[in-house]
């Protein structure tokens, strides 16, 4: 899951942004002689116009022994219908995309139709593709519903501070029932960097 560029914030949960290079190979050393090495680690994902419904192509590049990161079902699934793609794994390739989505619906991989195809077998399509991977993706209504009944989307994003500040400025009123504001992030900052959370953001939990 890991790629070339990722950011490194902690090793073994001891922050490395204000340390050096030299501290930070010092403390994967001594990582792995003790066999156990747990990485926080910040990533861009790309920022990708979603279709709240319909029909499109994604295009995924492929290493060898690098899994995509598509996980599928075929769950009460009867004939001629789709295989739904049920996750997708933190920090893989297709979740960098900013494309796919758990609940999409998986109708080709590379042009083969996967109509009648049983879930062993596309997985198995999937395994065998390589350098570039061209998959056929359908979005339904029903999958966007919450989405155009409340116009927002809710998501909890955590923040470890390690002593430091959170980089977060907000605002409100005194009226308990009016939602408190992102008015503001600071440069740099620890919630700036992780590329969840902007200014107009409503905070409805702590």
């Amino acid at each position: 899951l890991l790629q070339i560029g990722d950011r490194v914030l902690s090793i073994n949960g001891i922050a490395t942004e204000d340390g050096t290079m030299e501290e930070a190979n010092q403390l994967l050393r001594d990582a792995a002689l003790a066999h156990k090495v747990v990485l926080e680690v910040e990533f861009d994902v790309a920022e990708s116009v979603i279709p709240s419904s319909g029909t499109f192509h994604v295009k995924l590049p492929k290493k060898r022994g690098v899994e995509l990161g598509i996980v599928i079902s075929s769950a009460s699934r009867k004939r001629g219908e789709p295989l739904i793609i049920s996750d997708i794994k933190k920090g893989s390739v297709a979740h960098r995309t900013g494309t796919l989505e758990p609940g999409d619906k998986l109708l080709a991989i590379d042009n083969i139709r996967l109509d009648n195809c049983p879930m062993e077998d596309a997985v198995q399509i999937l395994r065998q593709c390589e350098d570039l991977v061209k998959l056929k993706i359908r979005k339904d209504e029903d999958n966007s519903d919450e989405l155009e009944t409340t116009g927002a989307v809710s998501y909890t994003v955590e923040l470890k501070r390690y002593g430091g500040p959170l980089g977060i400025t907000i605002s409100g009123t005194e009226e308990p029932f009016d939602p408190i504001v992102i008015s503001g992030l600071t440069k740099r900052g620890l919630a700036e960097r992780t590329g969840a959370i902007h200014v107009g953001d409503r905070i409805l939990a702590i």
